[in-house]
Parts: structure tokens; C-alpha cells; sequence
């Protein structure tokens, strides 16, 4: 046999195993190409499945939020209204509580009617006369009083 063609066929041999080999090394990194971009794939698809459910309660809570907010709303303009008679309760309390003191309390009927007397006159003083004038004044606004209201600075 002839050393050329001997030669040949174990270069060829060798240049076959060779790209066996490569193609063989090729398909492994093909294939954990594959294995890792379909990795990704799912770990992107889990990622917006978590969002969208994250975002999607995040709307339900908003929405319930609002309606939280239009209830309270609501319900101060209710409570706002009903305040008027929440407070002629009070006084209506007040005024009973007042009357009782007066029929038992010897000493609270006199000591009463006197702070009444005297509050209906400071009350007076400060709605009539020239009193509300002068503090309207923009000269005396600063602390001066012309007018002794009965109060003490």
C-alpha cells in the first residue's frame, strides 16, 4: 500500500473523529442552550403570573378601598347632619341634670341661678353694643380694648 494514501486515511480518520466529537459538543451546548432558555422561559412566565395575580389584588383592594371610602363619606355627611340632634340631647341631659341639682342640692339652686345670670349678661355684653364694633375695628384688633367686656386678658 502506498504511504500517501495510508497517510490520508488516518488524517481522515482523525478529521472524522474530530468533528464527531465537536458536533457531538455542540449538541450538549445546544442542548443546555435549550434546556436553559426554556428555564428562563418558565421562570418569566411565573414572574408575570405572580404580578398579574399581585396586580390583580391590588385592584380588588383598591376598589374596596374606594367603597370603604364612599361609605365613610357618606356616613360622616349622615353623622354631620345628626349632629345638631346629638347635641339638643345634650343640652336636653344638661337641663335635666341642672333641674335635679337645683331641687336637691340646697345650696346649688342660688350658686346657679347666679353663674346663669351672669353668663346671660357677658353673653349679652359681647353680642350688643359697642363692644362688638370696636373689635371689628381694624385699629384695635391688636390686643387694645376700649370696652371692658367683663373677660380677663
Amino acid at each position: 500500500m502506498n504511504p500517501f494514501i495510508v497517510g490520508l486515511a488516518c488524517g481522515l480518520a482523525v478529521a472524522v473523529i474530530a468533528i464527531a466529537i465537536m458536533m457531538y459538543r455542540t449538541s450538549d451546548a445546544k442542548k443546555k442552550a435549550k434546556e436553559e432558555v426554556e428555564k428562563y422561559r418558565k421562570l418569566l412566565a411565573d414572574k408575570m403570573e405572580v404580578e398579574a395575580d399581585g396586580i390583580r389584588r391590588l385592584k380588588e383592594e383598591n376598589e374596596k378601598l374606594k367603597e370603604q371610602n364612599k361609605n365613610l363619606e357618606v356616613s360622616l355627611r349622615v353623622m354631620s347632619e345628626k349632629s345638631d340632634k346629638k347635641e339638643l340631647l345634650r343640652l336636653q341631659v344638661m337641663q335635666r341634670a341642672a333641674e335635679r341639682l337645683t331641687v336637691e342640692a340646697p345650696g346649688f339652686a342660688q350658686a346657679w341661678q347666679e353663674a346663669l345670670q351672669r353668663s346671660e349678661e357677658e353673653s349679652e355684653r359681647v353680642f350688643s353694643g359697642l363692644a362688638p364694633f370696636f373689635r371689628k375695628l381694624p385699629h384695635f384688633r391688636g390686643g387694645q380694648k376700649l370696652v371692658d367686656d367683663g373677660g380677663e386678658e
